[in-house]
């Protein structure tokens, strides 16, 4: 695989809040290539990204090599290697090699079908969204009142409750599906942290 080394680092700042710093599982520390996705799991919450440069399966692993990347120049073009257990990392002026898991022992990836498909407006959901955010419950048992609830269809509507206070909002937007999805407090909290990881690295704060 071939991958310029900036694209590469902010896939891996999007899974990171998923990659377990102590796994029960080996092979779920290292970063799941295959099928043109990016694919990373603490078991509980899983995170695919498009990456079509993905095309050999193979697990790099995340932390050592989320370490070697910040001294690699974001420009480079890193090429990428599997080679029995270990994967080999080369890009101009230097290289580097890791041992690596078995591809095979990494989680089953879910068979994904649409159902529907079409564009809505992400900042007026987003917003909708966060300012729900704080009216969920924080305890993971109560899994109705642990999420926020998306009502899709026309309009589109976000409501959050913890059992003493409610939040709802009715957005100016529609999709071409009627059902009510709820998106647990905890997902929301990584979708939202991996947003402003990927803002940070696009725009990195100016030096004074």
């Amino acid at each position: 695989m071939e991958i310029k080394v900036t694209k590469l680092k902010e896939v891996m700042e999007l899974v990171k809040p998923v990659v377990p710093k102590k796994p029960s599982l080996k092979c779920v520390a290292c970063l799941c290539l295959a099928g043109g996705k990016a694919v990373a799991t603490d078991l509980e919450t899983m995170v695919i990204a498009n990456l079509p440069e993905a095309t050999e399966p193979m697990l790099l692993p995340y932390s050592s090599i989320a370490e070697m990347l910040k001294y690699v120049p974001g420009s480079d073009i890193l090429k990428v290697e599997l080679k029995g257990k270990m994967v080999f990392l080369s890009w101009n002026g230097g290289n580097a090699s890791y041992p690596t898991e078995d591809f095979a022992d990494f989680p089953i990836l879910p068979e994904l079908t649409a159902r529907a498909e079409g564009l809505v407006d992400g900042d007026i959901l987003i917003a909708a969204m966060l300012a729900a955010l704080p009216y969920t419950a924080e305890d993971d048992t109560r899994l109705t009142l642990n999420g926020i609830t998306v009502v899709l269809g026309n309009p589109i509507e976000v409501a959050a409750g913890d059992g003493f206070r409610m939040c709802h909002k009715s957005l100016g937007l529609s999709f071409p599906l009627e059902e009510k999805v709820i998106v647990p407090r905890r997902v929301w909290q990584f979708w939202t942290m991996s947003l402003r990881r990927r803002r940070e690295l696009r725009h990195p704060p100016r030096s004074h």
